[in-house]
């Protein structure tokens, strides 16, 4: 008897954990639009840096800004795809 009852209550309590972990995760959305804006100002920025490099023939630091515009683009993909997920999962 007092194994089915604990069976129970185990099984009862992993349920409302397992429903309530979407919504802990979910809590950032504002953090993650924020995140977002900075990057788009910062490739904005190394945009802007890039075409300056390239139009006075600094060639070693437009390949440099590139590389960096590349990073940027994949955090900002990153952060667009975590921004997705989360949204899929709030309630």
């Amino acid at each position: 008897m007092k194994s089915r009852i604990a069976r129970y209550f185990l099984m009862g309590a992993g349920m409302l954990t397992l429903a309530g972990t979407p919504a802990l995760f979910a809590g950032d959305l504002g953090r993650d639009y924020a995140h977002v804006r900075r990057e788009n100002a910062d490739i904005r920025r190394d945009q802007y840096r890039f075409h300056e490099d390239l139009e006075h023939g600094r060639y070693y630091r437009a390949a440099r800004e590139r590389a960096d515009l590349n990073r940027d683009y994949r955090e900002r993909n990153a952060q667009a795809r975590d921004i997705r997920r989360d949204e899929r999962w709030r309630y």
